[in-house]
């Protein structure tokens, strides 16, 4: 069996097929690298953009609190021995009201905020961004390095047939399922060759080109993707050799192949997706709105009218009334926020829908389920975005949780949510106002969320070996005979 192993992968690195299929795929994976490396760049110089307007903003806040400490000074400082409010970085959290009568003994202000603060000095740096793009080989793979498997195995048993050399490979002491092993451990062992140096050639040039570093969490994914790859180019090396071992010709295996090919990755996914999206409905943004103003059509400019006047009312005068009138008008507000995020749950769930029976057809293919597979593992795609999603729901919860305990624990405040001026004014620590913080899947989590993908895989090319060795079985030896 060794003796057919390595005849085969000798002719196979030979083989002008071979040396053009690895020069495309590692140019592919080449240009992939330069694309993830120039992902990273762009939204690192959009963070930086981000940080500098935020740079800018602080410095304006600054220089206007600089000037009005300069004017009280002006204005009020008229003795030496006044006490003196001093404003520093990071400033105060809480900065007295000195207006009128509340001056006090306070005379004057001292400036001492230095020139060359941060964001980072003030805690309000994004640390989260610039986000890294995770590394995604799956349309590589799944598209091109498939094509690859099928061009280097199509002929490997109907070739040496009409070579009139596969009696004599059948004439070593050993069992047809064993030379049919023999054969699929040499293809895959280019293929793995091939898998291998395009993934490191990606990852070099992703971060030679300023892509940012890789976490230990990374790599591990990118491992675990290569076997999963290995999973799936084997399916396409089972049935080459099932068809190669009935087909007639090396052309005629060739054709029945690309035809295969071409319906498992391209044909019917593309199909079954359109197929979906033309036969599931979704909820359009312009649907949502229609909807909206349908139910709400005359409260909203009511409603802004009513807000006007609570800005401009007497405080005193409602707390009397027990605030019955905005009360009434938080309610109403609630109320509208309530039919708003109805439309729009109801917009997400027929994506979601919709999204779902696209996935379901997809898995009808050796290639759908290693997209779905790799999307899943590698934390890429509509998982990623998913995942996205709920993280910022979560972070809203607990976001509208803090605002309502910080007013629950001013016994001054009316306690009518999210209506201006009738909420507690108390000065809220910054640090302790929740920051919304993206954490990837963990790895543990995204085998999970993969696995029946994969156990299909494995089941499909469980089929693929059966097939293959039954088919390889029964082949004829000479040309002659078919």
């Amino acid at each position: 069996m060794s003796a057919i192993y390595w005849r085969e992968l000798k002719e196979l690195l030979r083989s002008l097929r071979f040396r053009v299929a690895a020069c495309i795929f590692l140019l592919g994976m080449a240009v992939n690298g330069f694309v993830m490396a120039g992902v990273y760049r762009e939204l690192f110089e959009m963070h930086r953009e981000i940080e500098t307007k935020g740079d800018e903003r602080i410095r304006e806040a600054a220089s206007h609190v600089e000037s009005l400490a300069i004017n009280f000074n002006e204005i009020f400082g008229v003795s030496g021995q006044a006490e003196v409010l001093t404003l520093s970085a990071p400033p105060p959290k809480i900065l007295p009201i000195v207006a009128g009568a509340e001056l006090g003994g306070l005379q004057a202000v001292e400036w001492n905020f230095p020139d060359n603060v941060e964001p980072a000095d003030l805690g309000i740096g994004n640390q989260e961004l610039p986000v890294r793009p995770v590394l995604d080989w799956e349309f590589m793979v799944r598209i091109l390095l498939s094509f690859v498997a099928i061009i280097l195995s199509y002929d490997t048993v109907v070739g040496e047939r009409e070579r009139g050399t596969l009696a004599l490979t059948l004439a070593y002491p050993v069992s047809r399922r064993r030379v049919l092993l023999a054969k699929l451990a040499a293809i895959m062992t280019l293929l793995g060759w091939l898998l291998v140096a395009g993934s490191l050639l990606s990852i070099f040039i992703y971060l030679g080109k300023g892509g940012g570093a890789l976490a230990a969490t990374d790599y591990a994914r990118a491992g675990l993707f290569d076997l999963g790859a290995s999973l799936y180019l084997a399916i396409f090396v089972a049935v080459s050799l099932m068809v190669s071992s009935r087909a007639r010709s090396s052309v005629s295996s060739l054709t029945t192949l690309l035809i295969f090919w071409i319906a498992v990755t391209i044909v019917i996914p593309q199909g079954g997706t359109a197929a979906v999206q033309g036969s599931v409905t979704t909820v359009s943004d312009v649907q949502v709105e229609q909807r909206v103003m349908q139910q709400l059509e005359g409260q909203v400019n009511e409603l802004v009218g009513e807000m006007d006047s609570f800005i401009h009312s007497n405080p005193e005068e409602a707390r009397r009334e027990n605030y019955a009138s905005e009360r009434n008008y938080a309610r109403r507000v609630n109320q509208m926020i309530a039919t708003i995020k109805a439309s729009l749950d109801e917009q997400q769930e027929s994506h979601r829908r919709q999204a779902r029976v696209v996935q379901n057809v997809l898995r009808l293919t050796p290639a759908g389920l290693f997209q779905i597979g790799s999307e899943r593992l590698l934390g890429v795609g509509e998982t990623r975005e998913r995942h996205f999603l709920q993280a910022v729901d979560r972070w809203s919860g607990i976001y509208t949780r803090f605002v309502e305990d910080e007013d629950m624990l001013d016994a001054d405040s009316p306690h009518i949510f999210y209506v201006q001026n009738f909420m507690s004014s108390r000065a809220v620590d910054p640090n302790a106002v929740p920051r919304f913080k993206f954490e990837e899947i963990p790895i543990s989590q995204s085998l999970k969320n993969s696995l029946l993908d994969w156990s299909l895989l494995l089941v499909e090319l469980a089929v693929a070996l059966c097939l293959s060795f039954a088919w390889f079985a029964r082949a004829p030896v000479s040309q002659a005979r078919s």
